[in-house]
């Protein structure tokens, strides 16, 4: 299965597991993802993105539930995987749910995916991708906090 996410193309193998997931650019691999997690996760597809510590798996949200083609959610597809790794990386349990824990938690993880982009010169728009994760974050607050 194939996904095209802003100028980039991702190809999964494997269905409910993927097995490889890899971040194509003019047909020339940029990022091999299962090079990135530790060794003792895997990936599986899901409604959402999130990572599950105690089962060490990182849920990247299926394609097909991005239905819209100017969604941010598909234009920033990488960049949420890129985040999940982070957790799997730097976390070893969820945060506590104070508003000062979990921003930290999830800063941790973006700073993460933001210092990949960098490192494999990944093409965004710096204010898209600060709005998003701003989105991002203001959304993970309103759901635990509500």
């Amino acid at each position: 299965m194939s996904f095209t996410s802003h100028i980039y193309q991702i190809k999964f193998s494997g269905s409910r597991m993927p097995e490889k997931i890899l971040l194509f650019e003019s047909n020339k691999i940029i990022i091999d993802f299962n090079k990135l997690k530790p060794d003792d996760y895997s990936f599986k597809f899901g409604s959402y993105f999130g990572t599950s510590f105690a089962q060490k798996i990182i849920t990247i949200k299926d394609p097909k539930y991005i239905t819209n083609d100017k969604s941010p959610n598909k234009k920033f597809y990488p960049i949420s995987i890129l985040h999940e790794i982070g957790h799997s990386k730097l976390h070893k349990s969820p945060p506590n749910k104070k508003p000062v824990g979990l921003i930290k938690y999830e800063m941790e993880a973006w700073e993460y995916a933001l210092e990949e982009i960098k490192d494999k010169k990944l093409k965004y728009n710096a204010e898209e991708l600060q709005k998003f994760i701003s989105k991002c974050l203001k959304s993970y607050i309103k759901n635990n906090h509500a």
